[in-house]
């Protein structure tokens, strides 16, 4: 790099110092979250660099000053170790620092002030040792002597602290803490919806967010643990990009315990999420149909209803059909002159024997015809 050359040559080691600069910081910026002033012991911290512990006033990474502040709630992925000066440094991921505990173990740096590729050490982060981590170039046994030692803690001295400290001006921690993009942003407190953010639900579109930010790891697995997770993709102690898909857990937000378990879930948020990624079906909205108006109809004119048709008579009831014709009734014969006598009223009693032989008779036979007569009332004055 010819420009950090050239500020090299001019003398001004705070622009090449290890936290000048993000190359490292994968898609984050450097914080100074702890510093130790020039000195015989190490960190007061006992935490285990879960980032708990909370001293002192902040101050920069070459003052004369001891603090710590808490970030265990932030959302990153590497530690950086540095001395005051700059001339020692080293980054390692997040979960090769505190994602377990060992005792001697091989851990991976990813770069340092002694070499510019991947490197392995042997440093110690045992359970109950509050002056752990041991962070160091190269292996902790071999690295006392060199004064090597990058990170020690609960106030520790001897060589490992009197190699280093008082040559180089103190040591530092920093962390990358991850730039909160528009599409994409870790949640490290509450869930998606508390960000007003959506969860990534497919493992497409969960790598294409760790790719975007960023992350060391971008290839997604998938979670089976019956244990509560968070909804969606999430990032595990900076170990790599998981998905939870469980309907238990649905609206599952960030989990913090010891340091050693921290599950962020990655949310996103705005229109620049691939919406091809995306299972979430937005809400169905109707097309827009204009109002109805129905025509225009000119007023009709003046309708002046016709007269009502007189009332009609009621047909004449139709003849029975089982009922034999009637024969008409006899003539009303006028009344008589009072005085009667006797031969009188025989002949009107034959004429009524007459009449009901001829009523009979007109039953029996419909065809024939019945004439009275005109002269059939009669009436006679006794002489």
């Amino acid at each position: 790099n010819s420009e950090a050359s050239g500020e090299q040559s001019s003398g001004n080691s705070e622009e090449v110092v290890p936290w000048s600069n993000d190359l490292f910081a994968a898609g984050g910026h450097w914080k100074l979250v702890r510093r130790v002033q020039p000195g015989f012991t190490w960190h007061p911290a006992t935490d285990q660099l879960a980032g708990v512990d909370s001293y002192g006033s902040p101050c920069g990474p070459t003052a004369a000053c001891t603090f710590s502040i808490p970030w265990a709630g932030s959302a990153f992925t590497r530690f950086l170790f540095a001395t005051g000066d700059g001339t020692k440094w080293l980054v390692a991921e997040k979960g090769q620092v505190i994602g377990s505990y060992y005792s001697n173990k091989e851990r991976e740096i990813l770069a340092s002030s002694t070499s510019d590729s991947p490197d392995k050490a042997k440093w110690y982060r045992r359970q109950g040792a509050n002056e752990d981590p041991w962070i160091s170039l190269g292996d902790h046994r071999s690295a006392v002597a060199a004064g090597n030692i990058l990170y020690g803690g609960s106030r520790y001295g001897g060589a490992h602290a009197s190699a280093v400290l008082p040559h180089h001006n103190g040591a530092n921690v920093f962390i990358n803490e991850l730039v909160i993009s528009p599409e994409y942003l870790i949640v490290t407190d509450g869930n998606c919806a508390s960000k007003n953010s959506q969860p990534i639900l497919t493992a497409r579109a969960c790598e294409i967010a760790a790719q975007y930010l960023g992350l060391g790891d971008d290839t997604a697995s998938y979670s089976t643990s019956q244990d509560p997770r968070p909804e969606g993709c999430y990032l595990h102690n900076s170990q790599g990009l998981w998905m939870s898909t469980k309907q238990s857990d649905r609206g599952n937000g960030a989990e913090v315990s010891d340091g050693t378990n921290q599950r962020h879930p990655i949310c996103k948020d705005g229109m620049g999420v691939p919406k091809l990624e995306s299972p979430i079906v937005p809400p169905y909205e109707p097309p827009s149909i204009p109002p109805y108006f129905p025509p225009q109809v000119p007023p009709a004119e003046k309708f002046t209803p016709l007269p009502s048709p007189p009332p009609s008579s009621p047909p004449p009831p139709c003849p029975s059909l089982t009922s034999p014709p009637q024969p008409p009734s006899p003539p009303s014969c006028p009344p008589c002159p009072t005085q009667h006598t006797a031969k009188r009223k025989m002949r009107r009693k034959m004429r009524h024997m007459l009449f009901a032989t001829l009523l009979m008779h007109t039953a029996t036979s419909s065809e024939e015809k019945i004439d009275l007569g005109t002269d059939s009332c009669s009436c006679h004055t006794e002489a």
